[in-house]
């Protein structure tokens, strides 16, 4: 009988004190682990650098972005043969980009030059010229070109769309015409049209665009 006891006591025991240590384990509070710190971005777009980027004055354009990449003011081309369209790239993660399209008495050419920085952020962000490549192209890419410049109205579109709002993963897109005359369009979301003529000047630059797409219906 005291071994049946002993026994009994025993089992008791091992299902007792597991009861008991689980017990006291789920009443005390969980741990809490913080996740590792991440690096944290704290500029904002658009903010108050949407203003200056996208209303420029033709002072702050000649001062603050062809400055940078180092290119010529089409409202003074001195080449009176020479036919121009320039499209400046502002992505807002991005490197900015200008892309220059030439037709020079017949001899057609594109020209790309970036920048080290961003593009969505203001001034101080947009970074250092990078070295500019050229190659020349086709008459049938100039004549290509000119055909969407033409079903777009470029000539006839305002500079500035009322309409336009920021997009806070997007592209700012400023193209700009030289024949005699000159014109200037910035768009944010630009209309089909307008959007197919201005990527035309990034593909024959050989730019990639990973904003297709922000235009307005």
């Amino acid at each position: 009988m005291k071994l049946s006891k002993v026994l009994h006591f025993l089992a008791a025991i091992v299902v007792v004190i597991p009861i008991a240590v689980v017990t006291w384990l789920l009443s005390r509070p969980i741990p809490m682990i913080d996740p590792p710190l991440m690096a944290v971005d704290h500029r904002v777009f658009p903010g108050p650098q949407f203003e200056e980027m996208v209303y420029l004055a033709p002072a702050e354009w000649k001062r603050e972005i062809l400055s940078r990449f180092e290119e010529n003011d089409l409202r003074n081309n001195p080449e009176s043969s020479t036919e121009v369209y320039r499209l400046v790239f502002l992505p807002t993660f991005d490197p900015p980009v200008s892309v220059r399209v030439e037709n020079r008495s017949g001899q057609y050419s594109v020209s790309v030059t970036k920048l080290s920085g961003q593009g969505g952020f203001g001034f101080d962000e947009l970074g250092r010229r990078k070295p500019t490549t050229a190659r020349f192209i086709s008459n049938q890419d100039w004549l290509d070109l000119e055909r969407l410049i033409e079903e777009c109205r470029f000539w006839e579109v305002p500079t500035f769309d009322v309409h336009d709002v920021p997009v806070t993963d997007g592209a700012y897109w400023i193209l700009e015409g030289e024949n005699g005359l000159y014109h200037r369009v910035q768009r944010i979301t630009p209309s089909p049209k307008l959007e197919a003529a201005m990527v035309k000047v990034l593909d024959l630059g050989g730019v990639k665009n990973d904003y297709p797409g922000y235009f307005v219906e």
